[in-house]
């Protein structure tokens, strides 16, 4: 018979093994290689949910930011609590809109990721990412100036909130505590306790990544201008339409003539003039490319004379846009949490190549990752399918999309250890593609 003063202890090594980390669960030889269904059914979490009644909240923070002349910058909220099930602390799952010009209105965007996870019991935190004036990120108050930029080369990426999404993320985390003493008065069941998984939806996944430890330099000058570490809130990410780095190639014929037309590029500060891709279909070559020879090749494999590499056509302005984005191949060596990543053949919104979507995923930091990624073949899964936007979207793809996100939280934040168990087994049993009748769902645990 086991005494009362010994379950503490019995609890926490139970506890401790149950709540393994996707780095020590993806290991060879830990647990399934999550290419292989051991998961009978995709479903996960029971099916396409019920709405739950919930409590809904409007709320407003502030904080000081850089650019803004000594005002603070306001980021509205959208706070919904589940109203039904046990007061005990419940996670917090905070949503990250897209859209690079930022919106005001952005709380009220991915309400269907919110009406999924409030399903399983979470606490659901909607951000606006609210834009800036002109002001704020050019000229001598602006951001740009204040970050040491030339205002007239480099101001125009901070209109894109670049640096203010996991500036903003960090503030709410924050500020859970006021916000939860604000709450508590009007609703009693608002106590969430400080484990948090951030989702993000293309640019909002950019930002999350980088609330997370992603690195953004954006004039490449070495000295990033976005270095977060974690927030010790996240345990998880979901980078839902997630970027990823450009190709040194295409900066150095921008800014470094000199490529050599060889494999050699170290005398220009990097190992490779292409993505370290493994694929060379894909642009592993290593060579490097030269602007006036037709015959090299650009990003991805493509012929310089292609499309791929026009800038009037679709990908064409890949090299120069994805510069200025501040992604580099090293950003995410100080990725510090988990991460699933979900996009796939379709998800071409703003130009971006399919493969340049899941290059994070194939090279993860020490913390591992999971892909859900749809091929080709799912010819309706455009961009905003990984938003859960308001078209009525295939079930048998949509299911599969949801049941990644909620197993994924479970296992990182799950409330109970039996969520923490299920999550873990769905996901490194291969659950999204149980099933996978039509062969267009591919999941990697990496």
């Amino acid at each position: 018979m086991v005494s009362s003063s010994q379950l503490p202890s019995i609890l926490f090594i139970i506890t401790a093994l149950i709540g393994l980390s996707v780095a020590q669960v993806c290991d060879d030889g830990a647990a399934p290689s999550c290419d292989r269904p051991a998961v009978l059914n995709p479903i996960y979490g029971g099916g396409r949910p019920i709405i739950p009644v919930h409590s809904n909240f409007a709320y407003t923070i502030t904080y000081s930011t850089l650019g803004y002349n000594d005002a603070d910058r306001e980021i509205p909220l959208r706070i919904r609590i589940p109203s039904t099930g046990p007061q005990s602390p419940r996670p917090i799952v905070m949503l990250v809109h897209g859209g690079s010009d930022g919106d005001w209105n952005g709380r009220n965007s991915l309400a269907n990721w919110a009406q999924n996870f409030l399903s399983r019991g979470y606490v659901t935190i909607n951000l606006s990412i609210p834009p800036r004036s002109r002001e704020q990120w050019t000229g001598e108050t602006g951001i740009c100036e204040e970050l040491g930029h030339d205002v007239v080369v480099d101001c125009t990426q901070f209109r894109f909130l670049m640096y203010d999404r996991p500036h903003d993320i960090h503030a709410v985390l924050d500020q859970l505590g006021d916000i939860k003493r604000d709450i508590l008065s009007k609703e009693p069941r608002f106590s969430p306790n400080v484990s948090v998984i951030l989702y993000g939806h293309s640019a909002g996944s950019e930002g999350v990544q980088s609330a997370a430890g992603v690195s953004r330099d954006f004039n490449f000058d070495g000295i990033p201008d976005v270095n977060l570490p974690a927030h010790p809130s996240v345990a998880g990410v979901i980078a839902a339409s997630p970027k990823g780095p450009f190709s040194p190639a295409c900066r150095q014929n921008d800014i470094q003539p000199g490529c050599h037309n060889d494999d050699d590029c170290t005398d220009l500060g990097v190992d490779s003039c292409f993505f370290p891709l493994d694929d060379e279909a894909e642009g592993g070559s290593g060579s490097c490319i030269a602007p006036d020879d037709p015959d090299l090749e650009c990003p991805y494999g493509e012929p310089w004379t292609s499309p791929v590499c026009n800038p009037s056509e679709i990908f064409g302005d890949l090299c120069r846009r994805n510069g200025n984005l501040g992604f580099t191949t090293s950003s995410w060596t100080e990725l510090e949490v988990p991460t699933l990543y979900l996009t796939g053949g379709h998800d071409t919104a703003g130009g971006l190549h399919p493969s340049e979507r899941r290059w994070a995923a194939e090279h993860p930091s020490v913390h591992g990752s999971y892909l859900l990624w749809f091929s080709e073949g799912a010819v309706d899964l455009d961009h905003n399918f990984y938003a859960l936007g308001n078209e009525a979207w295939d079930p048998y793809y949509e299911i599969r999309l949801v049941s990644a996100a909620l197993a994924f939280a479970d296992m990182l934040i799950g409330r109970r250890i039996t969520d923490r168990r299920s999550g873990r087994d769905y996901l490194n049993g291969g659950g999204p593609i149980a099933r996978d009748s039509r062969g267009d769902v591919e999941f990697g645990c990496y």
